[in-house]
This record gives C-alpha cells, structure tokens and sequence, in this order.
C-alpha cells in the first residue's frame, strides 16, 4: 500500500494529537512504574482509532498493509512521546514474522487478531539479546510430528502481556520459527534502566510445539528471520529520531526560560553551539531513519545498518546533551530528561547495537 505525504502528515497530527492527550509524561511514569509496564488501554485506542496494530498486516488478513514510511511515522510519534506500548513487539516484530509466513495456517488465524490489537511477541535471539541465526540457543528437535524446543532467549519484549510468541530455534535441517503459547515458558523480567519497555529472559523446557504450528524452516525462517530484524531496526531508527527531535526541543525551551546573570542562558554562545550541533543530529537523524525506512522495506541491509546506526548514536548523544543544557535539574528524578536518555540507552542495545550494525553493514559490502 502505498501512502503520500498527505496521508502521512494526516497520520502523524492524529498520533501526535492522541499522545498529548493520553499519554503525557506524568501518565508515562505512572504506567512505566507499575504493573506490566505497558498501557493496554492506550494500546486499544490506537488499534480501534487509528489502526496502528493493523499497520503491516496485510490487506487480506484483515490489516491496512501499510508501507515503511508509514510505520516509521507511527514509531517515531510513539517515540517522541516515549508511549509504553506493544507497537515495536507486536506491531512489527510480531507482524512481520505471521506475514512472511502467511501461507502458513497459523499464520493465517493470528494476523486477524494482531490487526485487531492483540498481543504477538517473538523470541529471535540467543540469550545475549544478539539477533542472528548462528547466535540462538534455543534447540529443536523431531519428537513424532511435534518440535520439542529446549533453550534460552534473552531481552525478550512484552512476553508478559503477549497473547501469541514466535520463537526461533536451530533444527537438525536448520532454523526453524515455531508458535507458542506464552504461558508455556518461563519468562523472567530483566531489569533494565529504560523503565517504558518491559524485557524478559525466556526458557523453555521441553516444549512441544505440532507441525501445524511451525512458521518457517530452513531458508525460508533465514529469510524471515531477516526480514524481522530489518523492519525491528528501522523502527527503533524512527522511534530514536522522534525522542531525539522531542528532548532536543525541551533544552531549547528550557534554554529560553532558565535565566542566569539576567539572561536566558541561551543567548551564552557556548549553549548555543551546543543547542545548534544538537539540531544537525537531530535533522540528521530524522533523514537517517527515513532512509533506514526504505531501506527495509527495499531488504537493503547494509543501507538500513548504516542509517539505523547513525540514528541510534545520534539519539544517545542528544538526550546526554540535554541533559547538559539543563543543569542540576536534568540530573534528577523528577525531569524527563533522563526517560529519553534511557529510552536511547535501550533502543542502542535492543536487536544487536549501533556498533553490531556497523559491523553487519561491512560484512555486506565486503560479501559483494
């Protein structure tokens, strides 16, 4: 499907309009600090309201099979408002994985129900939290027509509030993506700094998977797997570029306001320099996650492994910088800078690294 730039603008004034009313910043400390971590009733309305859960479901299933231009608008939306919602999980892990196996009949019954906004999860990484098929540590093995998967995956998202996991193991042919319920593991809560997302490392001890529930093996669950980590990357790119345009524009508001020998200190020219290299990031980034956007939906990876990186760095360095520009108050608790300095922290390391993917992008150009 393809969206112009009318449709996009029009998407990105009703996501930006919706957050500012339903998840301020007081609503995301609330939220982040209790429970599952994660705003159901948020979630619901942006699935029912504005089809966010039905982005890259495709049309058949019931969804909007909306491009990468159009998810990259969602995430970064949800980023600059740093939402606790399932939209990275679900959304585009999780969806992406039942699209690439949508002749698979499990397939077919669930991608009704994540357009829906039910809640999809995946296990595709070994127990560093590492994505890549000779990384995984969760094994397969043929027990009659059933998989019996043992193993471990680590820095799994939202698998407490999940309603469908799709997890990745080595088969004796390969790789292999199976489903399974998420009440048949055992998940346990990782403690990270970034408070707005919930991870977990997850086991599984003999569990038995039929046939009837297996995704892709082989070639086919490399390619899936691929294509999981293409789009999970992008959108963090674009997540990362709209905290960095959001926390860049609080240090400038707060170096208009704050006064400091009868001036705002943002009229000192080493705030401003500072303030003005800020900005190139941040307008850099936000071109670099566009690009990072196309380029997953071109399955250009060492174009999406570069773009995404600089994306994800340039975050880091905007949020640490604000934090700077405001002085003892950006140090404490009760100012958000910090939530965005631990939301890049978080999105740096989520799916591999911004270094990992530097690395991925010279092993492609070096294998052409």
């Amino acid at each position: 499907m393809t969206t112009t730039r009318e449709e996009l603008s029009d998407l990105r004034a009703s996501l930006r309009a919706m957050m500012e009313r339903r998840s301020p910043p007081a609503r995301v400390r609330e939220v982040a600090e209790s429970g599952p971590g994660a705003d159901l009733d948020l979630w619901s309305a942006l699935a029912r309201d504005l089809g966010v859960a039905a982005m890259t479901v495709p049309e058949e299933f019931g969804g909007i099979g909306a491009g990468p231009e159009a998810i990259a608008v969602v995430a970064e939306e949800l980023g600059r408002a740093l939402a606790p919602v399932p939209f990275l999980s679900s959304a585009v892990l999780a969806t992406t994985a039942f699209a690439r196996a949508g002749g698979a009949p499990v397939a077919a019954a669930w991608l009704p129900r994540l357009a829906e906004g039910a809640v999809g999860t995946v296990a595709v990484t070994g127990a560093d939290g590492v994505p890549g098929v000779d990384r995984l540590d969760v094994r397969a093995t043929v027990s009659g027509d059933h998989l019996v998967l043992d193993g471990t995956a680590g820095f799994v998202p939202d698998v407490e509030i999940a309603e469908v996991l799709a997890v990745a193991a080595w088969g004796e042919h390969g790789p292999v993506v199976a489903v399974v319920a998420p009440d048949a593991v055992v998940a346990e809560r990782v403690v990270v700094h970034d408070r707005t997302r919930r991870l977990s490392t997850v086991r599984l001890t003999g569990v038995s998977v039929p046939r009837t529930d297996v995704l892709a093996e082989g070639d086919s669950a490399v390619a899936l797997l691929d294509a999981v980590c293409r789009h999970g990357a992008a959108a963090l790119a674009a997540d990362a570029a709209g905290g960095a345009r959001r926390v860049h524009e609080m240090a400038v508001q707060y170096a208009k306001d704050r006064v400091q020998f009868n001036r705002p200190i943002g009229s000192f020219q080493a705030v401003k320099h500072k303030l003005a290299d800020m900005y190139v990031l941040v307008e850099g980034a936000a071109a670099a996650a566009e690009g990072a956007a196309r380029a997953a939906g071109a399955d250009d990876e060492r174009g999406l492994a570069l773009a995404a990186s600089f994306v994800l760095d340039a975050y880091t360095e905007v949020a640490g910088e604000a934090i700077q520009v405001h002085g003892g108050i950006g140090y404490t608790w009760e100012h958000d800078c910090h939530l965005f300095f631990k939301r890049a922290q978080l999105n740096e390391a989520l799916l591999g690294s911004a270094s990992w993917l530097r690395a991925r992008a010279a092993d492609a150009l070096t294998a052409v």
